[in-house]
């Protein structure tokens, strides 16, 4: 590789380190207010003081390992510091960033592409606001992000080999106990990757492996939570009370009233949270005696009032479901919380960013060499998706399984509606004018 090429690289790096810092300094080095923060923040505390990880924290349910004990590790060395846990956020974005670009060098081969593909995905305003937030996001598409790249080596490799299974399946067992819904959505990625190539040798032998890796990198913390809380669990005691706050009836009321504020949207969500949640809890203890049980009863509880008010409300559970599968893909963040301005920009990115992605996905899979990453996006968009749908949604759930691979696809599909642009416009050539030699090449190629 020569130098040029070399130095070529780091300038996603570069930028991602840029954006995020200059993101801290406006939204304000030391602000951590966000829904899930303050819990966040209080599980590492109860860490740091006790040595022990905490039943629940403002949920009655305990939050999954890895963003708490993150940011515990961070503060036994730098005690207490907000803009430590937001620097080392920012590492990890420019180096999931520069992951983006390794990535779509395996898949499109040309480093203009790759350059492009990183700097969409370092661009993203989303992925900056989450970056320099005390939130798990970034920490979560660090992870995929490097899934992505060894699950395509994996694909674009004529040969099936068992390490780099076993790595994936480490990989979804890490971002697992970071966000659960990995589990399934790993699940759906060992599933793709074997019907990608069931007539080779072994591909039913490596989708185990990446199956067993999954649960082997897991299993730790279950056996931790074995001889802590006397339970094994999985990750989390979460699932059941998060299918019964991602669909009671009332949240219909959350979805279609237009709020005047980010405060007012946060205080109707804070109710169905929590102030309904506790009314829960107070009905089960005069019934069952709610704190006698264990953290599995509790969560079967939960479950089973879940599915109980499922039931007895058909038609607003699909309305919801509904809701909830607009809320992750919708184009844009609500104008009556963030602004018209803020909403309007959102649409500006996140519209040009869906359809050209779209289009990048269908040129990827007309490529016999590439098809099988098409399916694997693919596989992870739909497993994600009905995950969310099931339990609860927003943008910032989608943004670490769907926004880095969408910037490789979005890069692909600019590129190649550019070649054509060039290809009948000879004086628009940039590539050929300016000698940058790949994309002058890939323009020939595409038009």
């Amino acid at each position: 590789m020569s130098r040029k090429n070399r130095i070529i690289q780091f300038v996603p790096i570069a930028l991602a380190i840029g954006l995020g810092l200059s993101a801290i300094m406006l939204t304000g080095p030391a602000r951590t207010e966000f829904v899930d923060s303050s819990d966040y923040l209080a599980h590492a505390n109860v860490i740091l003081e006790t040595g022990q990880y905490p039943n629940e924290g403002n949920l009655p349910i305990f939050r999954p390992p890895l963003y708490p004990v993150f940011i515990a590790a961070l503060w036994s060395i730098f005690p207490g510091s907000i803009v430590a846990i937001k620097l080392v956020q920012v590492a990890l974005f420019a180096f999931a960033a520069w992951l983006i670009f390794k990535t779509a060098m395996r898949i499109t081969e040309n480093q203009f592409l790759s350059l492009a593909a990183s700097t969409v995905f370092a661009a993203n305003p989303f992925i900056i606001f989450v970056a320099v937030s005390i939130q798990s996001e970034i920490v979560h598409i660090f992870l995929i992000s490097l899934m992505l790249y060894i699950a395509s080596g994996m694909l674009l490799d004529e040969r099936i080999r068992f390490a780099p299974a076993a790595a994936l399946g480490a990989v979804l067992g890490v971002a697992a106990l970071c966000k659960p819904s990995a589990l399934g959505v790993g699940a759906a990625i060992a599933a793709v990757m074997f019907l990608i190539r069931f007539r080779q040798k072994g591909s039913l032998a490596a989708s185990a492996v990446i199956g067993a890796a999954m649960l082997i990198t897991v299993l730790p913390w279950s056996l931790y939570l074995l001889k802590t809380k006397g339970e094994f669990i999985l990750v989390s005691d979460g699932g059941g009370y998060n299918l019964w706050s991602g669909n009671l009836p009332e949240l219909v009321n959350l979805y279609e009233r237009n709020h005047e504020s980010t405060a007012e949207e946060f205080a109707l969500s804070d109710h169905f949270s929590m102030t309904v949640s506790r009314r829960q809890i107070a009905e089960w203890e005069q019934t069952v005696g709610y704190q006698q049980l264990s953290l599995k009863q509790r969560e079967g509880l939960w479950r089973a009032k879940a599915i109980e008010n499922m039931k007895a409300n058909p038609g607003i559970t699909l309305k919801l479901f509904g809701w909830k599968l607009f809320n992750y893909w919708k184009p844009y963040v609500n104008p009556n919380i963030h602004s018209k301005t803020a909403s309007v920009l959102s649409a500006v990115f996140l519209v040009p960013f869906f359809l050209l992605g779209a289009f990048g996905i269908f040129r990827v899979w007309k490529d016999a060499r590439t098809r099988g990453i098409a399916y694997l996006f693919g596989a992870i968009a739909v497993s994600a998706t009905l995950i969310h749908v099931l339990l609860v949604s927003s943008i910032r759930l989608r943004l670490p399984y769907v926004d880095p691979f969408l910037a490789i696809f979005a890069a692909i599909g600019l590129g190649s509606l550019l070649a054509r642009l060039f290809a009948k416009v000879e004086w628009l050539n940039l590539g050929k004018r300016l000698e940058i030699r790949e994309f002058a090449a890939f323009c020939a190629a595409e038009g």
